[in-house]
């Protein structure tokens, strides 16, 4: 059984994937399927490979394999270029596939969980209901936007969240507006904010 999670994008020690620093098509740039995506590809994060001794398969790291030789994790992109110059248009994507065997295995022993945040999105330009908005001489059409939080442990198994509690919420809120943004400063406010409720 096989487990797919896109990249982060940033390199946080409790993350498990991260992204490629090779981002120059060079050669491939005017070829419209030599996507970027294909050097930024999803890969484990040095702490997981380190953990997990993993070696890349190939100089692209489409696979990361163990000591044994067995792929536990398998990165695939695609995307295509359209349009030239400043009119050009990058449609990419990208995935990391793990085998959810190891992946548990590594959550155990690490004494971790994996929080997962899943987004979608409806462009609403068929809506005759929803406004439009402007920005200078351009039209913008609003998206309707729903997102799932998971929470996978090794022992419980997964949860899901709809809704983020108001303890959390409230503990993000009150950070200075420039560190909402920041994911650690995040994590550490509703960690602290966790604590004081269970000390009541």
């Amino acid at each position: 059984m096989r487990f797919s999670l896109t990249s982060g994008g940033t390199k946080n020690a409790g993350q498990v994937t991260t992204t490629s620093e090779q981002t120059e098509r060079r050669l491939d740039c005017n070829d419209p399927y030599g996507s970027v995506s294909a050097l930024t590809r999803a890969r484990p994060t040095n702490a997981v490979i380190k953990a997990l001794d993993l070696k890349a398969g190939d100089p692209f790291g489409r696979t990361w394999r163990d000591r044994t030789g067995a792929t536990l994790f398998r990165a695939e992109a695609w995307g295509a270029t359209s349009g030239k110059g400043q009119h050009a248009e990058e449609n990419t994507g990208n995935r990391l596939k793990c085998r959810v065997d190891r992946l548990l295995a590594f959550l155990s022993s690490s004494g971790s969980r994996l929080v997962l945040l899943v987004k979608a999105q409806k462009h609403l330009r068929d809506d005759t209901r929803s406004p439009l908005h402007r920005r200078g001489r351009h039209r913008q059409f609003p998206f309707r936007t729903e997102t799932l939080i998971v929470t996978l442990c090794p022992v419980k198994g997964a949860r899901f969240v709809r809704r983020i509690p108001a303890v959390v919420r409230s503990a993000v809120a009150s950070l200075p507006t420039d560190a909402r943004r920041d994911l650690e400063a995040r994590i550490e406010a509703i960690h602290h904010s966790q604590s004081k409720a269970r000390k009541r």
